[in-house]
């Protein structure tokens, strides 16, 4: 709010095109930036920082946010009134996924309670395969690409993701084509889906169960048990795949040690039923490349008033899986815990850090992301000067009657349904509020 004139909300295909109609009459000469922020102020998702005003207890937390009214967060119903893009810019350097991206749907209704994403993009909305096949095959012609990548918050729960395949991969006049499906779910990942997959080049699969333990997962709203995990790993490597990643997270609300052994201990179940199942030439090639962040409490979901678990206590559970994990075809990345914790800082900030974000700025900070750019000591610095405590953000839970900073925008979820799965959780950790 500090440094935007406007922001929008939610998807942005039809509404960009009314704000740069506006925007052409105002840079005409027919009105003033006032005017034009007025103009399209009506519409949904724009957020005008200018038009709202934020009230603070002494204690910190909001009073009130003036005036009261939400900003509806834009959103198309129908994905397929506006076509994939089949000319995308190439880029005259080698990125990291060097291929033709589709969006084959839009939204996730496993509500998971961390996610973000899941909520937000809500509701679930479908592109029409027949469209995606045309339009595929359109792109990987314009593009000269011999990879594609079917792109979703959850590609196996798109309906027609068989039918998608096979006529992409029918249509692509005898060319080696290679499918990539990231975000794929381990319990609708199955032999099916790798028989239609493995006629390309295998690019590896990505699958994120989370967490370690079965409790753990069930507290988080991960509905998946380690048996459909384990007969996904036998579907991919009976055909042939010899590689996979996996995402997992620590610091949960309610998470023990026994729960972080428990990674340990899955990753080595994974590791040897996959080769297992592997053809025994090409044992010898597996690999499981592992990502593991921290957990950040982010806005618009069930676990918005969680704390972020402190510093020390998050290096510590790092540690515990690093010494018991198996360095031999299990390879290991995780997020720094102090960049994570600036991150949970700012997700959950309010309209204060903005100052803090400029003094950091002015400070030196710039290509933060980068670990060897962090530039912790400048982030720190600024918060001081500004007398704000960065734990206000992270390691505090948050009141759930409190005005959150986040509650000026209409996401088209209420709040007490995120409060009911908060709830919940609580209550299988066996806390009540």
């Amino acid at each position: 709010s500090r440094f935007m004139d406007f922001v929008v909300i939610g998807d942005g295909e039809e509404v960009i095109i009314y704000i740069l109609e506006s925007l052409a009459r105002f840079r005409s000469g027919s009105g003033d930036r006032s005017s034009f922020l007025n103009e399209i102020s009506g519409l949904d998702g724009v957020y005008i920082p200018s038009h709202y005003e934020y009230y603070y207890f002494g204690n910190g937390s909001i009073e009130k946010i003036d005036p009261p009214v939400k900003v509806k967060k834009a959103m198309i119903s129908d994905l397929d009134s506006f076509n994939v893009v089949t000319r995308p810019v190439i880029p005259n350097i080698r990125p990291v996924h060097d291929r033709y991206a589709v969006e084959i749907m839009r939204g996730c209704g496993r509500g998971c309670r961390f996610c973000q994403a899941g909520f937000i993009y809500r509701p679930v909305r479908y592109r029409n395969a027949d469209k995606l096949i045309t339009q595929s095959l359109e792109g990987l012609g314009n593009t000269g690409y011999d990879e594609i990548s079917f792109l979703s918050l959850s590609t196996s729960d798109y309906r027609e993701l068989k039918k998608l395949i096979k006529g992409v991969s029918d249509s692509a006049k005898g060319e080696k084509l290679s499918i990539s499906l990231p975000s794929m779910r381990l319990d609708s990942f199955g032999m099916g889906i790798a028989e239609l997959v493995q006629q390309g080049r295998k690019t590896g699969l990505t699958f994120a169960p989370e967490a370690g333990s079965q409790r753990m997962r069930d507290i988080i709203n991960k509905n998946i048990t380690e048996n459909e995990i384990m007969e996904c790993v036998d579907s991919a490597f009976k055909k042939g795949w010899e590689k996979m990643k996996l995402y997992f997270m620590i610091g949960f609300p309610g998470e023990t040690e026994e729960d972080i052994l428990e990674i340990a201990r899955l990753l080595k179940r994974i590791a040897s039923r996959a080769r297992d199942v592997m053809p025994g030439s090409s044992r010898r090639k597996f690999n499981m490349n592992v990502s593991i962040n921290v957990f950040n409490p982010k806005p618009f979901t069930p676990f918005q008033w969680s704390p972020q678990e402190e510093l020390e206590s998050l290096k510590y559970k790092f540690g515990i899986i690093l010494h018991n994990v198996p360095q031999k075809y299990i390879n290991i990345s995780w997020s720094d815990p102090e960049r994570s914790n600036l991150e949970c800082a700012l997700s959950r900030g309010d309209t204060r850090l903005g100052k803090v974000i400029e003094d950091a700025w002015k400070n030196g900070a710039r290509f933060d992301n980068w670990t060897d750019m962090f530039k912790r000591d400048a982030w720190l610095d600024s918060f001081r000067k500004n007398n704000i405590d960065m734990g206000y953000y992270t390691t505090r839970e948050y009141d759930v009657d409190e005005i959150l900073p986040w509650d000026i925008v209409d996401i088209g979820i209420k709040k007490e349904t995120m409060l009911s799965g908060y709830r919940k959780a609580l209550k299988m950790m066996g806390v009540g509020q």
